[in-house]
């Protein structure tokens, strides 16, 4: 099904975007700054997961879960008269610590229970939370493991041709009204345009063709974007339209990205910008403003006239000044994409 661009387009102004400060939005009762819990849950009389016994008081150990919560960039709700965090990755490995009163002293039983999302992921996050319960902050160095030169050296990429299918497929799946269908394809999509995760020059390609309008994919993920939908469903399908954007934009170099945008094909500035200037103030989670924070970053950056109109045109500083605020209190990565993007805001026009 063929998408005409052309009525997918508007021209708003920038400076009808922002005029609020950020705040997330969340239809779970909790807190994403602090956890102070004064007494753990009293340990039920059944067998309940596995636990881990701490040598702390649970208001000690809920400090300690949050500040490594934090510079994890994990994103936490948190209920201190219940003593649970329901904790969710960048990656949406979604779990659940809860604290209990152990039966000797000042000790705290600490359960992690996973609720959704990779396995690997979470046995990465359970970990961290354990060390963060004690006080013990240090990241863990991933594990690894490098492709051989001789390997890696008969590897085909796939051809254009092939890259044009695993769009198009993407396409028809995304149009249709199945949400476990989108969200899969998006996923595939957030995948193969990540230089991390595919092969690179297939990663740069396809990000290419994605930004010029190959199968519609950038109008079909923008309308997925801007949809009024709040359910948790919704929110990670918006969260990987994010991812997809971001993806896309940080694998352009500064050429493609001037050129996408003051080119003929004006999308990127007509729509593409103003809507993460609209969106950055108003995000539903940490996440999502930090792939917000980054697809900003690259447009204020490398375009200067665009610099110069998010200037004049709002109070597109004083948002991100509140982003950064957030993110020290509960997201390390917000705060550091946060800062490159208000730091991009203010770089010289050439």
């Amino acid at each position: 099904m063929a998408i005409d661009p052309s009525k997918q387009r508007s021209k708003p102004k920038i400076s009808n975007f922002v005029s609020e400060p950020t705040k997330f939005n969340t239809s779970v009762k909790g807190s994403y700054t602090s956890w102070d819990v004064v007494k753990g849950q009293s340990l039920p009389p059944y067998p309940i997961g596995r636990t881990h016994t701490i040598d702390k008081a649970p208001s000690e150990v809920s400090k300690n879960i949050v500040e490594g919560l934090r510079r994890l960039s994990v994103h936490a709700i948190c209920d201190p008269v219940k003593a649970e965090a329901m904790c969710t990755t960048s990656c949406d490995c979604t779990f659940k610590v809860t604290l209990f009163a152990a039966k000797e002293g000042d000790k705290t039983v600490m359960e992690i229970m996973r609720r959704r999302g990779c396995g690997l992921s979470y046995s990465n996050a359970q970990r961290a939370v354990l060390r963060s319960a004690q006080g013990i902050y240090e990241v863990e160095k991933p594990r690894s493991l490098s492709i051989p030169k001789c390997i890696a050296a008969k590897y085909e990429a796939p051809s254009m041709d092939y890259l044009r299918k695993i769009l198009e497929d993407s396409s028809k799946e995304l149009q249709t009204n199945d949400q476990s269908g989108q969200l899969a394809a998006l996923r595939l999509i957030a995948s193969v345009t990540d230089a991390r995760k595919s092969h690179a020059q297939s990663s740069i390609d396809l990000s290419q063709m994605i930004m010029e309008g190959e199968a519609g994919i950038r109008e079909i993920c923008l309308n997925l974007l801007r949809s009024d939908a709040t359910d948790d469903f919704s929110m990670r399908i918006k969260r990987d339209v994010l991812a997809i954007f971001s993806n896309c934009l940080s694998l352009l170099n500064h050429d493609q990205v001037q050129k996408m945008v003051n080119g003929e094909d004006s999308w990127c500035r007509d729509v593409l910008f103003p809507i993460i200037v609209k969106a950055i103030k108003n995000c539903p989670c940490p996440h999502g403003c930090t792939l917000l924070a980054k697809c900003l970053c690259v447009f204020l950056k490398n375009v200067p006239n665009l610099r110069d109109e998010a200037r004049k045109g709002g109070d597109l500083e004083a948002v991100l000044d509140e982003v950064i605020k957030i993110g020290k209190k509960t997201h390390n990565n917000l705060e550091v994409s946060a800062s490159y993007a208000l730091r991009s805001l203010w770089l010289p026009t050439e």
